[in-house]
């Protein structure tokens, strides 16, 4: 063969190799992407028109819950942060903002005031830790034990 036919060979083995493998791993990332921007948007919009009076105080977003596909494709760190509760605009939700990593189908969920005051819910102690201090990185650290060393797209600049 050729060389031109080599690598014309090579090329289209490479792009299709590309388009089967790593371009939906891509598209999801992506997505997750989008949504998890679309989510703060929406928080921001809701904190704006608090303020302006255009919705009711107990509207108002001030937590979050992190939420994990708790399938056979969730991974043990998100596994670990499902369900996990803090402080809108703090530093874990910006530390561990969705999506994590490749393939994350991770995302923050808002939680109003009123849900935080409904007894039903359980939103109004799980963003303290067990000082009854505000839920830090450090603390999400521990409680992830070895799941913490994975490098996450906020520490390599993705957010």
């Amino acid at each position: 063969k050729g060389k031109i036919e080599v690598l014309d060979n090579i090329s289209n083995i490479t792009l299709h190799s590309f388009l089967t493998s790593r371009m939906p791993v891509i598209a999801e990332t992506e997505l997750g992407f989008i949504l998890n921007r679309s989510v703060d948007d929406y928080i921001k919009s809701n904190l704006e028109a608090v303020k302006k009076g255009l919705i009711d105080e107990m509207k108002k977003i001030t937590r979050v819950r992190y939420s994990a596909i708790l399938d056979n494709k969730v991974c043990p760190f998100c596994q670990k942060m499902d369900g996990m509760v803090v402080e809108y605009g703090s530093a874990v939700y910006y530390r561990y903002n969705p999506p994590i990593h490749y393939n994350c189908r991770c995302v923050w969920l808002p939680i109003t005031q009123e849900e935080i005051a409904d007894p039903r819910h359980e939103y109004n102690d799980l963003t303290v830790n067990e000082k009854g201090r505000p839920v830090s990185v450090e603390d999400v650290q521990r409680m992830l034990g070895n799941d913490s060393l994975l490098k996450t797209f906020c520490e390599c600049g993705g957010h």
